[in-house]
């Protein structure tokens, strides 16, 4: 091969390798710009989902303080309404910290309502919350589908509750025992009178308090033989004119005389006195263990004085008591109003209660609590067989008192008597639509087979009320949202297919109210004082002396009593409406008047 011919291959081979280098280089920008873009349209897709996404995570979290920020507000509207309803002390601003909130509220009085001003911080955001809460005329406050006393709750079969539960003694219960609400079962049971003076009826004295400055208060001496804790307390007493709630106060003792500092303090509430004397239980909101053969002392604060507006405790004159009385201002001066005189008084102590074999839908409250299913908080001392380990983070509270007194009901039955007297048994049977009302019956009343009575004003019954076969009782149209009352010395049945309701307008029930003990406090009768297996489309059930034997398929609304038993398929369905249930204002005298919703919104600065 010749030299040209071996330089002009050459030159084409490097003509060659140029061009496919070029076509690599130009390949490779290729590759580059589409890499590029790639990435360039993945940050712009990213940055388009994750800028939303940022503004959701922050919205979020401002919408979380917001929210915050109202329900910390929210929340001390409801703890005012709760302490005036409970008689607790309500100072003039409360503050409130949980998780990253403060509120702040201010109470004011607008006339003769409450007014709170809340305020709620959380972060950035401040919400306000305002409310006003006035007393309603001749109101009750129900807050507990089933109320009992010393005597206790026990549950067989299936029965349920749908509502809260207190109890100031065991509940116990078998088979399948529903309660759809919280439990709670105070530390006392039984209650025994471990101290207690008394004397003739009427009382041959009294000594007034809260008349005069240098009288406004009153204390009487005490002791126990037993370090078994306080239950409650009772004192025989009336009032002049509307005095105010009187702050009710156990010191020790300091010179025979009561210390200026309290160990536990309640209220009497004005509203359960009246003018006639009547025995008035007072609950404290501490427990105490007293030492025995300590003297400790019982003080009645009035607070203020008016000669037409006062107290009067009854005095026994000839008392046997070991005691002193005092009249005087507490933490200051004191004086002996009467010699050799005691108030008529009574101390109740009792010992831990339990609950055991229930399905509590709820927190449970208990110093003791056994073989229990509890879907919320398990609150107790001790405890075996439970679904879950106690929390011993809340004690137990004291005994509470019933929501009528017996002034209420002494002041039903006279409203009854001054509406007429009938003498002898009252029978309705077969007769349609028959009204009544007010009356009292000196005998029995009796609704049978398609009898139907329609209630128009209060009802006293000195003897037994039945109500069996189809008979119906209810209450006429027009006690509208108001609701009426029945009362029997005797015993009550609610039997059969009978049915009891309301006026058939929303917050209207019937509430039987029974006087005999029997079931309960009484040793000379077995029956109880209210069987109730009938029908019920709206009824409250009151025996603060006796059982009442609840069974069958039966429904009730609300029952209170010394002792319940509950069988079979009942149920209980508490409503809301019960907490502010009303009378007539003629029959509310002595009524436990409770504070109820005016308006309560949310406010803009």
């Amino acid at each position: 091969m010749n030299k040209k011919n071996t330089s002009k291959k050459f030159s084409q081979n490097k003509r060659t390798r140029s061009r496919d280098h070029y076509r690599s280089h130009q390949s490779g920008q290729v590759i580059i710009g589409a890499l590029l873009l790639f990435l360039t349209i993945s940050i712009t897709v990213l940055v388009g989902i994750a800028t939303p996404v940022a503004i959701q995570v922050r919205s979020a979290a401002d919408f979380l303080q917001s929210k915050q920020s109202y329900i910390s507000a929210d929340v001390l509207n409801e703890e005012a309404l709760y302490r005036l309803n409970k008689g607790k002390t309500l100072p003039s601003s409360i503050v409130l910290s949980f998780n990253d909130a403060t509120s702040t509220a201010l109470i004011s009085d607008v006339g003769s309502k409450k007014q709170v001003l809340a305020t709620g911080v959380s972060g950035l955001f401040t919400r306000l919350s305002q409310s006003l809460f006035t007393q309603g005329q001749g109101g009750f406050a129900l807050n507990y589908g089933t109320q009992v006393g010393i005597g206790g709750i026990r549950m067989e079969g299936s029965p349920t509750i749908n509502g809260n539960v207190i109890a100031n003694s065991d509940i116990i219960g078998s088979g399948v025992s529903t309660i759809n609400g919280n439990v709670v079962v105070a530390s006392v049971s039984p209650q025994v009178v471990d101290a207690s003076n008394e004397g003739v009826y009427p009382p041959p004295s009294n000594v007034i308090f809260g008349k005069s400055a240098s009288t406004q208060d009153f204390a009487q001496s005490f002791t126990v033989s037993t370090t078994t804790e306080l239950s409650n307390i009772a004192v025989y007493i009336k009032k002049t004119g509307s005095p105010g709630n009187v702050n009710v106060y156990i010191t020790t003792n300091s010179g025979s005389s009561p210390s200026s500092s309290y160990i536990a303090q309640a209220t009497l509430n004005k509203t359960q006195v009246s003018s006639s004397y009547y025995w008035i239980p007072i609950t404290f909101n501490t427990k105490i263990s007293f030492t025995p053969g300590t003297t400790y002392w019982i003080v009645f604060d009035a607070g203020s004085n008016s000669s037409s507006k006062n107290y009067s405790i009854a005095m026994n004159t000839s008392s046997s008591y070991p005691g002193t009385s005092k009249s005087g201002v507490y933490g200051g001066t004191w004086s002996s109003p009467l010699s050799n005189s005691d108030a008529y008084f009574q101390i109740y102590l009792g010992d831990p209660s339990k609950i055991s074999g229930v399905v509590v839908n709820g927190s449970a409250y208990g110093d003791i609590i056994n073989n229990s299913t509890i879907s919320g908080t398990l609150y107790c001392e001790s405890g075996t067989g439970n679904n879950k380990d106690c929390n011993a983070s809340s004690s137990t509270p004291n005994a509470i008192t019933y929501p009528y007194s017996d002034t209420n009901i002494s002041n039903w039955k006279t409203e009854a008597t001054n509406g007429g007297v009938y003498n002898g048994n009252l029978t309705i049977e077969g007769v349609t639509a028959t009204t009544t009302g007010p009356l009292k019956i000196n005998g029995n009343l009796k609704v049978s087979a398609s009898g139907r009575m329609s209630v128009t004003g209060t009802i006293y019954v000195t003897g037994n009320v039945v109500i069996e076969g189809v008979g119906d009782l209810s209450l006429a149209s027009s006690y509208g949202s108001r609701s009426g009352v029945i009362v029997a010395d005797g015993t009550v049945q609610i039997t059969s297919s009978a049915s009891l309701s309301g006026s058939g307008t929303t917050g209207s029930y019937i509430t039987v109210v029974t006087t005999s003990g029997c079931g309960g406090i009484s040793t000379t009768c077995t029956n109880p004082a209210v069987a109730l297996s009938g029908n019920s489309d709206a009824v409250v059930v009151f025996a603060p002396n006796g059982k009442i034997k609840f069974e069958g398929s039966a429904r009730a609304n609300a029952l209170i009593a010394y002792a319940i038993d509950l069988s079979g398929n009942v149920r209980v369905n508490y409503n809301s409406a019960l907490s502010t249930i009303s009378y007539d204002d003629s029959t509310s005298g002595g009524g436990s008047t409770s504070w109820i919703t005016d308006t309560w919104k949310e406010i803009s600065f």
